[in-house]
């Protein structure tokens, strides 16, 4: 860079710092070692993830209301396998679907998906731009709703599944192997936040707002426990 705006203000032929940087990695790599920064290719922006989900609507017009049956979904995935877990969160009262992927692929999180959510009210479901949401159509048409898309790179645009998402992380950390998982260890998970009362919700619990019933503080606390005591593999 210091290179390039000098010869600029010598009136000299300039020519950019990445091409300066392109030319001694090729010509003389001995001269690395005298850069401030070691050279790294461009990243490319990745256009494809956005351009192969088709009809793909912006979350923008998403209605604005809090009426029931709006979804986002994610996915929380492992560092050590292609196995990942598929939540769904519902806006209004933070009901949480968890249910285990073998991989990341379309076919596979479309299907888990419909199945969470079938018997459940659903207007619409808000995704992000990874490709394991392309068949967000196929979602539509077995339930009955609309889909909506996050802007690249702007997950806070979902922030509710991106909240419940943080709160699953504290039962399995990065790096839970979502193989050794077992599904009833899943459900106990998802009864968990399920069953948690929450200052949002008046201080009632995602189950009771969302299936519009009461429950008594002893079968709350059956259902809760804490990150800290769980042992996974029991």
């Amino acid at each position: 860079m210091c290179i390039s705006k000098r010869l600029k203000l010598e009136g000299r032929e300039s020519v950019s710092h990445t091409a300066i940087y392109r030319w001694i990695r090729k010509e003389e790599p001995a001269l690395e070692a005298y850069l401030y920064r070691s050279y790294h290719k461009p990243r490319r922006k990745n256009k494809a993830r956005t351009s192969v989900i088709k009809g793909r609507v912006p979350i923008a017009h998403r209605p604005e209301g809090r009426e029931s049956g709006q979804w986002e979904s994610g996915l929380v995935v492992s560092r050590r396998s292609k196995a990942a877990l598929q939540t769904c969160v519902e806006r209004n009262s933070r009901y949480v679907r968890i249910s285990p992927l073998k991989d990341h692929s379309a076919n596979e999180n479309s299907s888990v998906l419909i199945r969470a959510l079938r018997g459940l009210p659903c207007s619409s479901i808000a995704y992000d731009n990874g490709i394991e949401n392309v068949l967000h159509q196929k979602v539509n048409a077995a339930l009955g709703c609309v889909s909506y898309f996050c802007e690249p790179y702007h997950s806070w645009e979902k922030g509710t599944i991106e909240n419940r998402n943080g709160i699953i992380r504290q039962y399995l950390p990065k790096s839970t192997d979502f193989r050794e998982i077992s599904p009833e260890m899943i459900a106990r998970i998802q009864d968990s936040i399920n069953f948690t009362p929450m200052k949002c919700l008046g201080y009632k619990t995602p189950f009771e707002v969302q299936f519009k019933t009461v429950l008594s503080l002893e079968q709350i606390k059956r259902k809760v426990f804490s990150p800290k005591t769980i042992n996974l593999f029991t």
